[in-house]
């Protein structure tokens, strides 16, 4: 996956994807705390993002697949067996399209536009000192959006408010006085 956090999209015991970033991550460890929080205060605004889950990431796996490793400039670093934090991806990655960018002219089918003014008061309050990045995919409304109404087979954009790591001034843990933040 692109970004500093190195992280890589995995299938989890549960039969779900999760993009997975390590704790031994070369952005700093304090960045996925900073994703568990969003994650919880988020669910609790109501602001759409992909469900969290803490994974585990066994030494047999990572034998198994020895293309996960953290790149640190030209050298690599294995990745530490144990938990590391992850980002439910939302469906089969071979069949579920996901993008982090929609053209303006669809921007009008994006179900839930108003989670983006939620997060962007809620990433002034928390101190988010990193470009706001959401995702965007075709789904049942229903399905991802229970509280809409209408038809129950409607189909439209989600989006989902994503890379929370750099709340609080991401590693540095402190609250600068920085209006361009987030």
């Amino acid at each position: 996956m692109r970004g500093g956090a190195q992280a890589f999209l995995m299938e989890a015991a549960d039969g779900h994807h999760y993009v997975v970033k390590f704790t031994d991550n070369p952005q700093h460890r304090r960045v996925l705390v900073n994703e568990c929080v969003a994650s919880i205060l988020l669910s609790h605004l109501d602001i759409s993002q992909p469900e969290s889950r803490i994974i585990e990431v066994s030494a047999e796996f990572l034998r198994e697949f020895p293309e996960v490793y953290i790149q640190l400039g030209s050298s690599r670093r294995e990745v530490t067996p144990g938990w590391h934090f992850g980002s439910r991806f939302p469906g089969n990655p071979i069949t579920q399209a996901v993008y982090d960018i929609l053209p303006d002219a669809l921007m009008k089918k994006v179900a839930n536009p108003e989670d983006f003014l939620g997060v962007l008061a809620f990433d002034k309050w928390a101190g988010n000192s990193d470009s706001r990045q959401a995702i965007f995919f075709r789904a049942r409304l229903a399905d991802w959006r229970p509280q809409s109404s209408g038809n129950p087979l409607q189909v439209g954009f989600v989006a989902q408010m994503m890379d929370h790591g750099y709340l609080f001034d991401g590693p540095n843990w402190e609250f600068r006085d920085a209006p361009l933040f987030g």
